[in-house]
């Protein structure tokens, strides 16, 4: 492998070095390309590849025609307690009949085809209700936003329930990518939560999808 080839790893190295001892702070431009191709003696083609691992890595961010800087992580506190999450307000609905995701069915033990009610705002909130839910709660089936937060329709109906999340990070399916607008090298923060009826039995999961460089989740717990 030629010296070249592994220029660009030593440069990304020495840039990442120079981030984090604080030389470049959140906001600042990086080096031009041409100026780290001058500083290192290397092509340009190898000074793009130093600045690509920086990007994919999610530690810089390249403006269109502006340059390269360190990426800004501005971090929204997110309430994703029960009767926050299931608020619908001015965001983009939909609602089909679908069989739920292995991650979902687990939660769901028999039943087959769900309702599944996505909501679009600056997240992604998918929520997957049993059957007798949807049947007893005829709004969770219209596809425009809920006057009150889905866990108030439910206790009305008679099915008050309490809240078991599980929250991780990973990184985005295309799709997310898509939806969230996400910039290369953004994880996500999934919250998946079990909406718990009083007789123990799972009403519904909700799957939140959050972008990492946007958010922070605000997560109550149990006594």
């Amino acid at each position: 492998m030629s010296a070249e080839a592994h220029a660009f790893e030593e440069i990304a190295a020495k840039l990442l070095g120079a981030i984090e001892a604080g030389d470049y702070q959140p906001g600042d431009q990086l080096p031009s390309e041409h100026d780290l191709a001058a500083r290192y003696g290397v092509g340009r083609n190898t000074v793009q590849r130093a600045l690509r691992v920086l990007i994919d890595r999610g530690v810089a961010e390249a403006k269109r025609r502006r340059g390269t800087f360190v990426r800004v992580y501005d971090r929204q506190l997110v309430d994703t307690s029960l009767r926050s999450a299931g608020r619908e307000f001015g965001a983009r609905v939909m609602v089909m009949i679908v069989e739920p995701p292995a991650r979902v069915a687990e939660r769901l033990p028999g039943e087959g085809d769900v309702v599944r009610r996505r909501v679009i705002g600056t997240a992604l909130h998918d929520t997957y209700y049993a059957s007798r839910v949807s049947d007893a709660v005829p709004e969770l089936k219209q596809p425009r936003p809920l006057d009150d937060p889905d866990s108030i329709l439910m206790e009305r109906a008679g099915l008050e329930v309490r809240q078991r999340a599980t929250v991780f990070a990973r990184m985005p399916s295309s799709e997310e990518e898509r939806i969230l607008s996400l910039a290369p090298g953004t994880p996500v923060l999934e919250q998946v939560t079990a909406l718990v009826d009083g007789e123990g039995a799972v009403a519904a999961v909700r799957v939140e999808i959050y972008a990492g460089d946007r958010h922070a989740l605000d997560v109550e717990l149990a006594h």
